[in-house]
Order: C-alpha cells, then structure tokens, then sequence
C-alpha cells in the first residue's frame, strides 16, 4: 500500500478513531498521534498522522518542525539543537510548488526521502562517529551529495553553518536545502545551459531572498 492511499485509508476512518481519544485534540500535539500509532517507529506513516494532516492534507512550517525534531530526538548517536522555524520555512520553501507555504502529501514524501538520504549521507561521512562533522567530514559529505564546490565556498559554508567548528544534522540538513534551492534557481535562470546568467534587480532578491 503506497503512503497515499494510507492516509487517505486513515482519514475515512478518522471517526473511529476519534472515539477512542480522552478529549479534544489540537493541530499542535505532537503527543496525541503518537499515541495513535504506538511506539513512535519511524515510518513515515507514523509521523504525518497527526488529526491536523488528518483534516487538511497538508503539513505547515510548524508542523514540519514538530515531526522532524520527534525524528532527530529518536537518534541518540546525533548531536543536534534540532530544526529552527527559519530552517523549516527554507525546506517547504524548497519544496511547495503551488505558493501555498504548505506542503502536500508528495511533497513531504520527497523532502522526507531527501532527509533520509542526507541522514545516511552524514553518518557515512561523520568518520569518527562523534554526532557532529569536522569541516573535512563536511566537504567529502557535500561532494557525496553531488555538489562540488571550490575552497572558497566550501570555507563560507563552514563559516555559515558550523558551531564552535562542528556541523550537527539539522545545519547539515539546512546547508544542503540551500545549496539545492540555489542550484534550482540557478538553473531555471540558466535556460540556455551555458553556466553563467544575466539578471535583473527583481530576480536577484527573489533569488536570494526566497531561494
């Protein structure tokens, strides 16, 4: 059963199980669907049942950051403050495709997969298994991931995203949003494929303001 058809399962019997609950159930519990579905293992079904995703079909900034800071606090061997809002507002920025500041169902699946694979990609390169990231562990993770960038920016990005010069998950994840977000911009600009564009005030700040 794909994760669609799941929740669409799950949202015709929500009646069901609203009758089970001991009281009204807010959009901002993160604790009630965890109730719901047991222990809390980390399958993405689990996660995305909250009764507002329920109602609406759709998962807001604060809810994106309620979900995946319940995911990163699940693994112990990760040194992590968790998500900030400015974090989560980058990642739906990343990824809504129809202006909502919303994500829909496959939407979030995508992120979600992204997130796995960043996950995986960061601990094959956290090289002494320490939680955190040296600025070498850093770059050999960011070449892994597809982006191969100069010592210049590779020193900026460091700058940018390190704490006392360690990178934890959540700057790693959002150093790799961003990078990709640039990367798409760059390319919808790029329409000829030469490497290099011309433009106007207007697309510059919406560039690196919304990218």
């Amino acid at each position: 059963m794909t994760l669609l058809q799941t929740l669409m399962k799950r949202r015709k019997s929500r009646r069901v199980i609203s009758t089970t609950r001991s009281g009204p159930c807010s959009p901002s519990c993160p604790e009630t669907f965890y109730r719901l579905n047991g222990n809390g293992s980390e399958t993405l079904e689990h996660h995305v049942s909250s009764p507002s995703l329920c109602q609406d079909m759709e998962i807001s900034v604060r809810e994106l950051r309620t979900i995946l800071n319940r995911v990163v606090s699940k693994h112990r061997d990760l040194k992590t403050d968790g998500f900030s809002m400015e974090s989560c507002r980058a990642m739906v920025s990343l990824m809504d495709k129809d202006g909502s500041a919303r994500l829909g169902l496959l939407e979030f699946q995508i992120l979600w997969n992204k997130i796995r694979k960043w996950l995986g990609i960061f601990r094959e390169f956290d090289l002494d298994k320490s939680g955190c990231m040296s600025s070498y562990e850093m770059r050999l993770a960011l070449e892994n991931a597809g982006f191969k960038l100069n010592n210049r920016l590779y020193q900026m990005l460091v700058a940018r995203y390190a704490d006392n010069e360690l990178i934890d998950f959540d700057n790693f994840t959002c150093c790799l949003v961003k990078l990709e977000a640039m990367f798409k911009a760059f390319q919808e600009l790029d329409r000829d494929g030469t490497g290099s564009v011309e433009m106007n005030i207007t697309e510059w700040l919406y560039m690196t303001m919304c990218g």
